[in-house]
């Protein structure tokens, strides 16, 4: 088992250990800033790790996958700002 899968159950460990019961009805439903919607999904971002860079201990390349949350209707990604226009940045689901 790699060290990345080590953590990403380490982690998800953690966060089935800290769940806590909530009532629907108490929770305010975000919506997406691109096109209203509330329906979102779970997807991957996936970045390499170059062995030149100081922080990686390694030397060698190594994935990383990063879980992000985007809209099931325009794809905007959760948390990403919204540009002056008023669209969601990267709707379109390309960025530069």
């Amino acid at each position: 088992m790699s060290k990345g899968e080590r953590i990403r159950m380490a982690r998800q460990q953690q966060q089935q250990q800290q769940q806590i019961q909530v009532d629907p009805s108490d929770v305010t439903i975000r919506k997406c800033a691109g096109c209203n919607g509330e329906l979102f999904e779970q997807a991957l971002k996936v970045g390499i790790m170059s062995g030149l860079n100081p922080k990686n201990p390694t030397g060698k390349d190594f994935q990383i996958n990063i879980p992000v949350v985007v809209c099931k209707v325009c794809g905007w990604e959760f948390g990403k700002p919204v540009i002056e226009d008023g669209t969601a940045d990267g709707r379109d689901g390309y960025e530069a």
